[in-house]
């Protein structure tokens, strides 16, 4: 965990085991990466409605600017796979997961992780609200979302140029797509294009934007979001057709709705079992409120329970 500045790891060995257990080889473990300063899976065990089922190993990682996607992903991935049974849990039943960026970086790392055929495969992923391409910033949900709290369309891009090049940029041209070569377009546009979101989602107001001439100072201070680490959506389709099965959660307020509408597709048409779940009146971040009094909202638990339920079946 990186928190004020310094690394802090919870280790497997550390992770609390459920009394009653008497064959703890066969335990899941669900990595997951959390966005937020917030320690879901801690919060989820006060709750009673995970410890009963999996164990949660909730991991914050705030990696600093400046760092290559090389670099996070050995950050990210988790070398204990290989002795997972050394910590009491079954190497075929780990699940990763995370929300927002986290569920960017769980989507990538479990792309990553399919290539790797000393390791076991991966028995699901979990992406709550994932923040999923770089590519199309005037897809519906974004039309649509674009100031709604608590992540407005140009939070995400100036968060997002500092996390890619470790200053502020003017992104002005990058909600236009002005930084997306004219040679990928065609291609882009298979995986990431308004016509691939169904209508229903189209009905609170969509104007469709004809991308900005390619310009090249944009495509030099944006190219790293054209790779897997920050833009999944664009893994190859043999990647794609390897990935376990998936959980993903979407909200209708939320900036980046459509990107997990546009990751189901492509899953699906793959043939890889995905479980969604759409919270109507949700959010950005409205799973990381619970337990929060007055904070919490009517979809916060019931985002929970299907996480959980999902997680009881795989």
């Amino acid at each position: 965990m990186w928190e004020n500045g310094c690394d802090i790891y919870y280790d497997v060995k550390r992770t609390h085991i459920p009394p009653g257990i008497s064959q703890r080889a066969k335990l899941r473990l669900f990595n997951f990466i959390v966005n937020m300063a917030l320690r879901l899976g801690i919060l989820t065990e006060k709750l009673g409605i995970s410890h009963r089922y999996t164990i949660w190993r909730a991991v914050f990682k705030g990696i600093p600017p400046k760092k290559t996607s090389k670099l996070i992903i050995k950050d990210l991935v988790f070398d204990n796979v290989p002795n997972a049974e050394e910590y009491g849990v079954d190497p075929n039943r780990i699940a990763i997961g995370g929300d927002s960026s986290g569920g960017t970086f769980a989507t990538a790392i479990c792309q990553h992780l399919v290539t790797r055929k000393d390791l076991p495969k991966l028995r699901a992923q979990i992406l709550l609200y994932p923040f999923l391409q770089g590519v199309d910033f005037s897809l519906p949900s974004y039309q649509q979302n674009h100031s709604v709290p608590v992540l407005f369309r140009k939070r995400l891009l100036k968060h997002g140029s500092v996390y890619l090049t470790g200053t502020y940029f003017n992104t002005e041209d990058i909600w236009k797509s002005a930084h997306v070569p004219e040679e990928r377009r065609a291609k882009y546009s298979q995986w990431i294009s308004a016509k691939h979101i169904p209508d229903k989602f189209k009905t609170r107001g969509y104007v469709p934007v004809a991308p900005a001439p390619f310009s090249t100072e944009s495509y030099k201070k944006a190219k790293h979001i054209f790779e897997t680490m920050f833009s999944p959506l664009l893994a190859e389709d043999d990647i794609i057709q390897q990935l376990p099965d998936t959980f993903i959660l979407t909200c209708e307020y939320d900036v980046v709705r459509d990107d997990g509408l546009l990751y189901k597709k492509r899953l699906e048409d793959h043939g890889i079992p995905v479980t969604w779940y759409h919270v109507v009146d949700g959010f950005h971040g409205i799973v990381c409120l619970v337990d929060y009094g007055p904070l919490e909202f009517p979809g916060t638990r019931s985002s929970l329970r299907h996480v959980v339920h999902f997680l009881k079946r795989v």
